[in-house]
C-alpha cells in the first residue's frame, strides 16, 4: 500500500514539476492574479470615497469568470503531450487520471493561495469577515475540483491542446453563466432549476456569505467524481478497441456506477438531505436567542405561509435562504409550522394584494420578448385569530428582525406605537412625508399630538416614545409640557436645531431664545447657534450661475455620517445604514451624577464650525450660498482648525427639572442637532437610510435593545472607514498597486528559484549516481 502511494505521489511530483518549467502557467497565473486584482480595486472604484467595498464576496464570486481562461490552461496538455512517457510507470490509468487532477488542483490552489492579498490587504482601510474569506475559499477549492475534472474530460475527448482550449473555455463558460440564461431568453419553469443546478457559480451564493451548505459541496464533489469516471471510460474504451465481451461488462459497469453517482447528486442536493452551518461571527443565518425565546412563548400554533413567485425563485439565490431561515424556525419548534406556496393563479395573486402583499416587477424573457412580470415574495404569519405580515422580503439582511417584531405582538398582544409633535413651522404631511409611512412599515403605530393634547400627560401612554420635529414654534407651555412627559418617566426623541433653513435661497438664519433649547441645554445637551462644515458631504447638483451648464458642488453643509465616527458601542449604530444630516450644529455634552449622555454620532475629523456674521449691525446670518462654498469664499469659520463635533447623543438616567423641582423617573432620551434629517430633503439625496436611523433610534427609546441586536445581525461594516481623507487615499492607492508588483515578482521569483534549485540537485544526484 506504502509503495503504491510512493509511485502514486511521484505521478503528482512529475506532473507539478511539468506545470512548474513551463512558462505558460507563469503567464496564465499573472493573468489570473491581475484580473483579480483589476476587478476588486478598479471595476468597483474600491479606491474612491464613499464606493470602496471591503466585502470579500466581490474577490470570490469574480474566480469562476477568470477560472474560464486559467483552468482550461492547466487542463489543456492532459490529452497530449507527455502522455506516452507517464504511461510508463506502472500504475493504474485512474491512478494517473488522478494524479493529473491533483497536479493541476494543487496548481490552482497555490495561485488562489497566493491571491489571497488581494482581499487581505484590505485590513488596512476597513474590517473584512474571516468567515466569508474561509468559506469563499474552501467552496472555490472544490468549484476549482470540478472544473478541472471537466477540463480533464475535454482534454481526453479531443486529444488536442487548442481544441482542449476553446471547448473547455467555452463550456465553462456557458456552465457558469448557464443561471443567468433566463434573463435573456425565455425558459420553461423545469429547465430553469435544471439550469441553476448545474450552474457551478449558482452554487458558490452561500459560501460567499459565510455557510457552509452541504448541498453545494456535494454537488461539486460527486461531478467531480463523476466526470473522473467518464475520463476512465474513455481511455478504457480506447484500450479495449477489441469490444470483447469482458470488456463490454468494464464499460458497462463504469457506466452504472457514473449514472448512479449522477442521480445521487440530485438526492443529495434535495431538501431532504442537507446541512447549513453557519460560521460568521454574528451567525446572521442562525436564530438568534431572543428568536428561539419568543418562539418557546408561543402558546397556540403559529402558521407561516411564505408566498414566492417562481421567476423570483429561479433567478435570486438569495430566496433561498429565506427559505431556510424560516425552516429552521419550524424545526425549532413544533409549535411552528411553515407553508411555501407560488402564487401563479390572478386571484391568488389579488388576494394577496388584498391582505397587505406587495408585488415587485421584475424583467423577464417570454416568447423571445422582453417584458417585466410581477413577482411576489411575502410572508403572512396567523396566530389564533392575530395575523401580521411582511410585504415583500428578498434577503435575510433584516428579515428575522421582521419574524421577531411578529412574535413579540403575537406573545405580549401589544403592538409598538409613537407619539409624533411638530415644534416647527413644517407640518408632519408637508415636511415630513415619508415619516409615517416608513414607521409603519417597521410596525409603529403613529399617533400625530397638538399642543392641547400634548398638556394632557394622563391621556399619554408612558410607553410609547414621543417625536419632536422641529422647535421654531415651541413656547415655553410647550416645553414645559414635554418636561412633565419626561419627568414621568416617558423617552423622547429631539430633532431640534439652533437655525431655520430657507431651502429656497439656501439662506440661513438663528432662532433667537428658543425655551427648548434652553430646557436641553439645562439637560446638558447644549447645541451651540453655529453650523457644521464638514469635507465628507453630499455633492450636490447646481446650474452654473455664468451659464446653463451643470455644476457639481461638494455642499459641507449637507454632511454624510461615515461608519468610522459612530459609536460602536450603543445598539442604536450597530446597524447603521447611514446618515445625512442637512445643517446640522455642533453640541457638546455634560454629564451628570444621575444621566449619563453618550455621543452616537459625530462630524469627521476633517469639519470645522462656522458662526454667524453680524451684518448691518442687526441681520445675523451664516454664509451658506453654494456657489460661495466652491469658491472658497467662506470666511466665518471658528479659528479655522478642524474640530469634530457631536451630531446625535443618547442619554439613559434621570434629569432634574427644568421647570419642576423634582427628578425624573429613569428615562431616555436622544437629542440630534438637526430638525430636517427625516424631512422631504431625503428624497433629493436619496437617504431612506435616515428614517432607519430614526426607527433604531425609536426602538431603543421603547426597550427594544434585543430587537436591535437582531437587527444588527444582518448589518456588516464593508465600508473603508480607516482611510477618511482623499489625500491619504490616494497614496495608499499607491502604495497598494507598488506592492502588489513586488508581490507577483517575489512570488514568480520564489518559485522560479525553487525549480532552478530543484533541477540543479537533480541532476547532482544523477551525476553522482
Amino acid at each position: 500500500m506504502n509503495h503504491k502511494l510512493h509511485r502514486f505521489w511521484y505521478l503528482v511530483k512529475h506532473e507539478l514539476f511539468n506545470y512548474a518549467i513551463s512558462p505558460t502557467t507563469y503567464i496564465a497565473g499573472i493573468i489570473y492574479f491581475l484580473a483579480l486584482a483589476s476587478n476588486f480595486y478598479f471595476a468597483r472604484s474600491f479606491f474612491l470615497l464613499g464606493s470602496g467595498s471591503t466585502d470579500v464576496r466581490y474577490f470570490f464570486l469574480f474566480i469562476p469568470y477568470i477560472s474560464i481562461v486559467f483552468i482550461p490552461v492547466l487542463t489543456m496538455n492532459f490529452g497530449g503531450s507527455g502522455e506516452e512517457f507517464i504511461k510508463q510507470i506502472p500504475h493504474s490509468n485512474f491512478s494517473i487520471i488522478c494524479a493529473r487532477w491533483l497536479s493541476a488542483s494543487i496548481i490552482f490552489f497555490i495561485w488562489t493561495l497566493f491571491s489571497l492579498f488581494i482581499p487581505l490587504s484590505v485590513i488596512f482601510f476597513g474590517d473584512i469577515s474571516l468567515a466569508r474569506l474561509f468559506c469563499g475559499f474552501l467552496c472555490i477549492m472544490f468549484f476549482s475540483f470540478a472544473s478541472i475534472a471537466f477540463g480533464q474530460f475535454v482534454a481526453h475527448l479531443t486529444k488536442n491542446n487548442v481544441t482542449t482550449f476553446i471547448v473547455t473555455a467555452i463550456s465553462l463558460a456557458v456552465i457558469n453563466s448557464i443561471h443567468l440564461l433566463p434573463l435573456k431568453i425565455h425558459v420553461p419553469n423545469f429547465l430553469l432549476k435544471i439550469f441553476n443546478f448545474c450552474s457551478f457559480a449558482w452554487h458558490f451564493d452561500a459560501a460567499s456569505k459565510g455557510i457552509i451548505d452541504t448541498r453545494d459541496y456535494f454537488f461539486y464533489g460527486i461531478v467531480t467524481v463523476f466526470l473522473l469516471i467518464q475520463v476512465l471510460w474513455i481511455d478504457e474504451k480506447r484500450a479495449h478497441s477489441s469490444h470483447s465481451v469482458s470488456a463490454r461488462k468494464v464499460h458497462y459497469k463504469h457506466f452504472i456506477v457514473s449514472v448512479s453517482l449522477f442521480l445521487s447528486v440530485f438526492l443529495i442536493n434535495s431538501q431532504l438531505f442537507y446541512k447549513r452551518i453557519d460560521v460568521t461571527s454574528q451567525k446572521q443565518f442562525s436564530l438568534a436567542p431572543l428568536t428561539k425565546e419568543l418562539i418557546q412563548s408561543l402558546d397556540e400554533k403559529l402558521t407561516i405561509t411564505y408566498y414566492v413567485s417562481n421567476n423570483l425563485r429561479n433567478l435570486y439565490p438569495q430566496v433561498r435562504d429565506v427559505q431556510d431561515l424560516l425552516g429552521e424556525c419550524a424545526s425549532f419548534s413544533d409549535s411552528v409550522s411553515v407553508e411555501v406556496i407560488t402564487p401563479e393563479n390572478e386571484d391568488l395573486q389579488q388576494q394577496l394584494k388584498d391582505v397587505g402583499l406587495i408585488s415587485q416587477k421584475i424583467q423577464t424573457t417570454d416568447k423571445n420578448e422582453t417584458s417585466v412580470s410581477e413577482v411576489f415574495s411575502g410572508v403572512v404569519f396567523e396566530y389564533g385569530t392575530k395575523k401580521q405580515i411582511i410585504p415583500f422580503v428578498l434577503s435575510t439582511t433584516t428579515f428575522e428582525y421582521e419574524i421577531d417584531s411578529a412574535l413579540q405582538y403575537f406573545v405580549s398582544g401589544i403592538g409598538r406605537s409613537v407619539y409624533i409633535f411638530c415644534g416647527g413651522k413644517d407640518s408632519l404631511q408637508e415636511g415630513y412625508p415619508y415619516v409615517q409611512s416608513w414607521l409603519s412599515e417597521s410596525g409603529f403605530t403613529s399617533l400625530e399630538l397638538t399642543a392641547e393634547l400634548l398638556t394632557d400627560t394622563q391621556k399619554i401612554d408612558l410607553r410609547s416614545p414621543l417625536l419632536i420635529l422641529g422647535n421654531s414654534e415651541i413656547t415655553k407651555d410647550v416645553a414645559a409640557s414635554i418636561e412633565r412627559f419626561v419627568m414621568a418617566g416617558g423617552k423622547v426623541f429631539f430633532a431640534v436645531s439652533t437655525i431655520l433653513a430657507d431651502r429656497t435661497t439656501w439662506n440661513v438664519s438663528p432662532i433667537v431664545a428658543n425655551p427648548l433649547i434652553e430646557m436641553l441645554d439645562y439637560w446638558g445637551f447644549s447645541i451651540k447657534t453655529a453650523l457644521v462644515e464638514d469635507q465628507s458631504n453630499f455633492r450636490i447638483t447646481m446650474e452654473a450661475q455664468d451659464s446653463n451648464a451643470t455644476q457639481y458642488i461638494d455642499y459641507p453643509f449637507w454632511i454624510i455620517s461615515q461608519q468610522a465616527n459612530v459609536s460602536d458601542s450603543s445598539p442604536i449604530t450597530n446597524y447603521f445604514g447611514g446618515l445625512e444630516l442637512y445643517w446640522p450644529s455642533p453640541m457638546e455634552l455634560f454629564s451628570t451624577e444621575i444621566l449619563d449622555i453618550e455621543p452616537i454620532v459625530k462630524s469627521s475629523t476633517k469639519s470645522r464650525i462656522q458662526i454667524p456674521s453680524i451684518q448691518n449691525d442687526k441681520d445675523v446670518n451664516f454664509e451658506t450660498d453654494p456657489f460661495a462654498q466652491s469658491s472658497g469664499n467662506s470666511t466665518n469659520l471658528d479659528d479655522g482648525s478642524f474640530v469634530q463635533s457631536t451630531l446625535v447623543a443618547a442619554a439613559k438616567g434621570s434629569v432634574k427639572g427644568w421647570i419642576a423641582t423634582n427628578q425624573s423617573k429613569d428615562t431616555r432620551i436622544i437629542v440630534c442637532s438637526n430638525q430636517y434629517f427625516p424631512s422631504d430633503m431625503i428624497e433629493y439625496t436619496n437617504s431612506g437610510y435616515n428614517l432607519d436611523f430614526l426607527t433604531n433610534c425609536l426602538l431603543w427609546l421603547s426597550g427594544e435593545d434585543e430587537l436591535l441586536r437582531v437587527k444588527a445581525k444582518g448589518n456588516v461594516n464593508t465600508s473603508l472607514y480607516k482611510i477618511t481623507d482623499i489625500d491619504k487615499m490616494s497614496q495608499a492607492e499607491t502604495i497598494l498597486i507598488v506592492c502588489l508588483f513586488i508581490y507577483i515578482l517575489f512570488v514568480v521569483g520564489g518559485i522560479a528559484l525553487s525549480v532552478f534549485i530543484m533541477r540543479r540537485n537533480k541532476k547532482r544526484f544523477y551525476c553522482e549516481k
